[in-house]
This record gives C-alpha cells, sequence and structure tokens, in this order.
C-alpha cells in the first residue's frame, strides 16, 4: 500500500480475495487432519486399549497446530497489506460467527431441550458457560480469535520499523516464557488460556522473525515431509510414554 493513499471501498473486498486465494491446501488439509484428532480426544476419553498406553495423546497435537496455524496467517495477511477492517472481519466471519452458531445449537439442545424441555430444570444463562460456548470443546474459538486479532494488531505496527518488530517479537517469547507452566484450570474459562498461550506467542515471533527475512523457511516437499515425519515422530513417542512429549 502507498503511503499518502486512501483505500478505496472496493480495496477491501480485494484483500479478503486476495486472502482466500493464497491460503495453503496443505495447511487446510492439515487442519481437517487437526480436526479429526481434536475429536479423536473426545471420542476416546477414558479408553484404553493398554495400561501402559494412552492413546488420547496423539490427538493433543490438534489444538496447538490450529493456534500456531492462526497466528501464521494474521501476521502473514497483515504484512500483505489487507486493510486492517478487512482482516478483522475475516476472523469475525471464520472464527467468531461459528463459534456463536455452535454455543447456541449446545445451549438449545443442553439446556432448552434436555434441561427444560425433558428435565424441567429451569433455563439458566452464565457467560463464564457462554465464554466456552456451553461446552468445554469450544474454548478454544475465542481464545483463536482473539489471539489472531492480536497478531493482526502487533502486526501493522511492525511493519515500517524493523527494531519494532524486533521489540515486539522479544516480548512475546518473554510472555511465553512467563506463562509456561502456569497450570490450567479443568473448567474452561479464562483460567484455561495459559495452556494455549505460549504456543500463540512463540507462533507470533515466529511469523514476524519470517515476515522480516530473519528466518527463512523453504516451501519444498521435502522439507514438509521431514518435519511431517517429526511430527509423527513426536506422536508416537507420546503415544508410547502415554504423556505428551
Amino acid at each position: 500500500m502507498t503511503e499518502g493513499k486512501s483505500r478505496a471501498p472496493s480495496d477491501d473486498a480485494a484483500s479478503v480475495t486476495a486472502e482466500a486465494s493464497s491460503r495453503s491446501r496443505g495447511i487446510d488439509a492439515c487442519r481437517v487432519l487437526a480436526a479429526v484428532l481434536v475429536i479423536w480426544i473426545h471420542a476416546t476419553s477414558g479408553v484404553h486399549f493398554s495400561p501402559l498406553i494412552v492413546h488420547t495423546t496423539l490427538g493433543l497435537i490438534g489444538v496447538p497446530f490450529f493456534t500456531a496455524a492462526a497466528m501464521l496467517f494474521a501476521v502473514r495477511h497483515a504484512y500483505r497489506g489487507a486493510a486492517l477492517s478487512a482482516l478483522v472481519m475475516s476472523r469475525v466471519r471464520r472464527i467468531l460467527i461459528p463459534f456463536v452458531i455452535w454455543a447456541v445449537i449446545y445451549w438449545v439442545a443442553s439446556d432448552l431441550i434436555f434441561g427444560r424441555i425433558l428435565s424441567g430444570v429451569p433455563l439458566t444463562f452464565e457467560w463464564r458457560e457462554a465464554m466456552k460456548g456451553f461446552t468445554w470443546h469450544l474454548w478454544f474459538l475465542p481464545f483463536v480469535f482473539v489471539m489472531s486479532t492480536l497478531a493482526v494488531l502487533i502486526s501493522r505496527v511492525t511493519v515500517r520499523t524493523a527494531a519494532v518488530a524486533a521489540g515486539a517479537a522479544l516480548c512475546a517469547i518473554l510472555g511465553a516464557v512467563a506463562v509456561f507452566g502456569v497450570p490450567a484450570t479443568s473448567d474452561v474459562s479464562f483460567a484455561r488460556w495459559p495452556y494455549e498461550l505460549p504456543v500463540a506467542l512463540v507462533s507470533l515471533a515466529g511469523a514476524l522473525a519470517m515476515q522480516r527475512r530473519w528466518v527463512r523457511v523453504r516451501t519444498s516437499g521435502v522439507v514438509a515431509a521431514t518435519l511431517w515425519l517429526g511430527v509423527v515422530a513426536f506422536a508416537v513417542y507420546g503415544l508410547l510414554e502415554g504423556e505428551p512429549p
């Protein structure tokens, strides 16, 4: 975007179109795999094939992958000059609106149908429950929305000056160190967010480094295959040990 020129209304639509056309099919395929793994966790909770193997460990890679991918794409699209309003609205459309729709579905099914109609339980509404979509399965969607939107805002500030970008990346790393190991509660609320916060902060720092060309990542099939073999190796290791590596 050229300095001193205002963007025409059509530029916002063009930015969204450019963002959609730049999507990586490989990353989208990985998102499908990550979604399957997240479902695997909940579908097999409490099921053990062997006393020595907790097979749900394999699915623990799903949510961190969604978090990292959201941060990387947010920074990349912000650095490509897309309008800030278009970037934010894109995340509202892709993350926040689906979260609200599913939260309403869960509320109607659990509170209205099974609670009020079938069991006679009075209808209730709690913001604490709403933040997790009335089911703890959806807790990470508001988290990803907030973090990716912050990544967009931070990226727009760091586009012009390398020193500011370096400071933001350093603060992100220090923040990840500060919150690493903070226990997350079993109840899904804001207290649960430290579970993925280090992943989001480290991904933000890495994405800024890539966009500033401090770190270069080759986009080749060999590199991708090597990385995926590493992911599989860590997953197998965690599977055998019964804990995430």
